[in-house]
């Protein structure tokens, strides 16, 4: 029989690029998969082709034959279609048939292990086309397997009688490209390991779209790496651009494209929503024809009947609607506004009623909900809405003027908010509702400048006179009092007013937890807090509002306390930013000191020294002395460690210079509950080894850590200290003991371990103490966390048993350094070696000289090999 030739192309496998993303994953689930039939389902651009053809690399070297097809609309013609598997199935088929009927005799004697893969599927349309492929698929013999790659999802396995298996499908979210793609693909098209931190950007625009994702890629590599390419299709590449209109949106029905450009405006697709904008339409229809076809609709996490498009193709929908028509597209914004309006969703309403340009329709939303959405803790959002209307619009509505100052306030600190205040003029206001948020405001602007008298003060007067229309008053007035209150040590004031109020809204119970949780904090609650903080985030109060950092940072000051540094790195990597922006004193000073202090256990001095500079130009820039100050305190603790003791006293002089710090002694401030000027020179007197000034110093400052637990405990780890130096063991034990059983009961570790290895003594003897005592007595619990803490210090627990009797122990670096220089390694081996600076290398030189009481460095590996410190 005679047929006609079949195109090469058809029944090849198209070339992998080079850069082609391996997924063994995909693959193994693709090769293994116990159905005869595999569906790979998912919009165009997405690897169908580039898996299928991985697949077939992957079949041949596992001796399996790979046969491929690729299909297109003349195939829905059986005729053609006949020729087409000849061609395709010729390595299996004796020879070539002449029907339909004899070619699935043929397969169902093609044995072997063999696996047919056929692309674009969804070009066969026609029911006689479908019909057929079902039958092939139930003549498949033993060890052969049917894989389709389509943008429709195929039916063939619904119209089995036999009770065949289960079909297998690789939907898109599965082909998707994640972190460990991004990363592969740009290092595979040349990109150098420094340059691939891209890939989260991209990934960003692309919503994981391989197809997006290469093309973008391709031309920042091609850009040298600067930048990402582009932010929508309005500036995109032409390519994508392109393959939207053509592949996509032109492969639409007309009505469907009608559609698409009408619905592009939403970010939500509700049914209901399209009907309303689309009333020539049945909406219902349109959104479940484009999800069978996978035209770049995604199912949103809100529940099964609500979708939304693909980042990429909604804004290369919405560029065309607005350069087709850009009257429609702001009258399809308005009908939407209204459509949300008649639900009672005011955000959405809001968004639509900005974009499509009705001013004064916004503004009236915005006043109709601004006091939910306060209440609400979204203050970002109600300030964006606000900087988007114009001035006369606000100009006419006092309480937008009054909620422009709170957002102000809230987001961007208390002089932003008092230069609000002053351009609206609010100050005369004599409407009633005006009255109330601004008396609140004024309170809450004077505590943020830490005149917390006064902002009692006015607070009270403002809680005695309300009118009681807001709800976001009542709960401010009424967590700002507790909160004054409990800085100006009145706690039981403060807790009585916590205890019995119970806020009604997200910005109230935050503020409250937090307050709460500094309180446990102050106390020594450390579990009891970070159980508190822990919930009241993970219920979901906050996301990425201004509101995070009240109780964030805290809760991070938690997470550090008990040892875990990389979480609460990264949550105040996450809220630092939004705590400078609010100009948060105590949140700010704490967020940076914490993230200075781990990027030093990290041994990352540069880092934690950057992190102080820019803790100090903000303070100083901003006008916060005593976040300037509290960067220099930070400095000369730090400065301590390393022994550099003139620098140190440099820089606690500075702190004493730049504030005031009479003026907040009596506060009860979180962010120095351990650490003020007081507390320094305690430190730098330990560093010197001055023990009787040291102690002069801590009696004077006993009184003040009166119901401070946590000063308290501080003061105690200083009196250890003490003592080790004198040799005074027995009360350096007394003392120690009774400290850890309390961090055993409450899971502390830094407040001992940020003092350094000057602790590790004391620390080792008790071990050795516990160690040594009958079975009965022993602690686990109590030993385990000596050794946290050594281990913390840097210092081998075991490693001090020693024939060399230390006064301060090595460090796991310094012994490091010792190892290094006893095989000859020169300063720059060492660096090299460990990762370090020249100018780390050179302090921990200088402090192992120190502790060794050597005069040389070859002086301090022979004090070293005779105490058997070395290998």
């Amino acid at each position: 029989m005679s047929l006609l030739p079949v195109p090469a192309g058809k029944t090849m496998p198209p070339a992998l690029p080079a850069w082609a993303v391996p997924r063994p994953r995909l693959l193994e689930q693709l090769l293994n998969a116990a159905s005869p039939l595999v569906v790979i389902h998912t919009a165009a651009g997405f690897g169908k082709s580039t898996l299928m053809a991985q697949a077939c690399a992957a079949l041949e070297r596992q001796g399996r034959a790979a046969l491929w097809l690729t299909l297109d609309r003349e195939d829905g013609d059986l005729s053609r279609l006949l020729r087409s598997l000849n061609q395709a199935l010729k390595p299996v088929l004796k020879e070539p048939v002449s029907s339909l009927a004899s070619l699935l005799d043929a397969v169902a004697r093609a044995s072997g292990r063999w696996v047919l893969l056929v692309d674009e599927y969804e070009h066969l349309q026609s029911e006689a086309a479908q019909a057929f492929w079902v039958q092939l698929l139930q003549r498949l013999p033993r060890g052969a397997q049917l894989c389709l790659a389509s943008r429709r999802l195929p039916q063939l396995g619904r119209r089995d009688p036999n009770g065949m298996p289960a079909m297998t499908v690789i939907h898109e979210d599965a082909l998707r490209f994640h972190d460990e793609d991004a990363r592969a693909l740009l290092l595979a098209l040349g990109m150098p390991e420094s340059a691939a931190s891209h890939a989260p950007e991209l990934l960003r625009q692309t919503e994981g779209w391989p197809l997006a994702m290469t093309l973008m890629a391709q031309k920042l590599v091609a850009g040298g790496h600067r930048s990402t390419p582009f932010t929508s299709p309005d500036r995109a590449d032409g390519d994508i651009v392109q393959y939207l209109g053509e592949e996509v949106f032109s492969a639409q029905r007309p009505q469907l494209r009608d559609f698409l450009l009408r619905t592009c405006i939403l970010k939500t697709l509700e049914p209901s929503l399209c009907q309303a904008l689309c009333p020539q339409f049945d909406a219902t229809l349109a959104l479940a024809d484009l999800d069978v076809n996978r035209t770049f609709l995604v199912r949103t996490e809100a529940g099964q009947v609500t979708w939304r498009y693909h980042r990429l193709f909604a804004e290369f929908l919405r560029a065309r609607l607005r350069r087709e028509s850009h009257d429609l597209y702001l009258s399809l914004h308005l009908l939407a506004s209204g459509w949300f309006e008649s639900q009672g969703r005011l955000a959405p309403a809001i968004e639509h009623a900005l974009t499509g340009g009705d001013e004064p329709l916004a503004a009236s939303l915005i006043e109709r909900g601004v006091d939910d959405f306060l209440a609400q803790d979204r203050f970002r959002l109600l300030l964006r809405w606000l900087e988007r209307l114009s001035p006369a619009a606000i100009r006419e509505r006092p309480v937008l003027q009054v909620a422009h100052a709170w957002c102000a306030c809230l987001i961007h600190g208390a002089a932003r908010g008092r230069a609000c205040l002053e351009r609206h003029e609010l100050e005369q206001s004599a409407d009633p509702l005006v009255r109330e948020y601004l008396d609140a405001l004024l309170a809450m602007l004077l505590a943020k400048e830490d005149r917390y008298a006064e902002a009692l003060q006015l607070g009270e007067q403002a809680l005695s006179r309300r009118p009681g229309n807001s709800a976001f008053v009542d709960g401010v007035l009424s967590n700002l009092l507790a909160h004054v209150s409990f800085v100006l040590g009145r706690s039981e004031v403060a807790v009585r007013t916590l205890e019995v109020m119970q806020p009604a809204h997200d910005f109230g119970r935050t503020y409250r937890d937090a307050t709460l949780g500094l309180m446990e904090l102050r106390l020594g609650q450390l579990r009891r807090a970070s159980a508190r903080m822990q919930m009241a985030l993970g219920s979901g109060r906050g996301g990425t509002d201004v509101g995070n950092p009240w109780i964030a940072v805290p809760y991070a000051s938690a997470l550090y306390e008990a040892g875990d540094l990389a979480r609460a790195d990264s949550s105040l990597a996450a809220h630092l930013l939004a705590a400078c922006e609010a100009s948060m004193p105590d949140h700010m000073i704490m967020a940076f000191v914490l993230r200075s202090r781990i990027a030093q256990a990290r041994d990352d001095q540069a880092g934690a020294q950057q992190l102080l500079c820019d803790m100090e130009h903000l303070g100083l820039q901003r006008q916060l002395p005593r976040v300037a100050a509290s960067a220099n305190l930070e400095r000369s603790r730090s400065l301590l460690l390393l022994g550099l003791l003139e620098a140190a006293q440099q820089a606690l002089d500075r702190a004493t210079k730049l504030f005031d710090w009479a003026s907040v002694q009596d506060l009860a401030l979180p962010a120095h509950e351990t650490e003020d000027p007081a507390m320094g020179r305690i430190r730098l007197a330990l560093a010197r080894g001055d023990v009787a000034q040291a102690r002069l110093q801590m009696e004077s400052q006993a009184s003040a850590a009166q119901g401070r637990c946590v000063r308290g405990m501080k003061l105690d780890v200083f009196r250890i200290i003490a003592d080790s130096q004198e040799g005074a063991w027995d009360a350096a034990l007394g003392r120690l003991r009774p400290l850890l059983e309390l961090a055993v009961q409450e899971g502390y570790l830094r407040i001992v371990v940020d003092e350094g290895v000057a602790t590790a003594p004391a620390l080792q003897r008790l071990l050795d103490q516990l160690r040594t005592g009958s079975r009965g007595d022993r602690q686990p619990l109590l030993e385990d966390l000596i050794v946290r803490m050594l281990t913390a210090l840097g210092v081998n627990p075991e490693a001090l048993v020693s024939g060399l009797q230390l006064a301060t122990p090595l460090t796991q670096k310094e012994l490091q350094v010792l190892q290094a220089l006893a095989e000859g390694c020169s300063n720059q081996d060492i660096c090299e070696r460990l990762g370090i600076s020249d100018s780390t290398a050179r302090t921990h030189l200088r402090s192992i000289n120190q502790k060794l009481g050597a005069q040389s460095r070859s002086h301090a590996v022979a004090l070293a090999r005779r105490g058997r410190l070395l290998r």
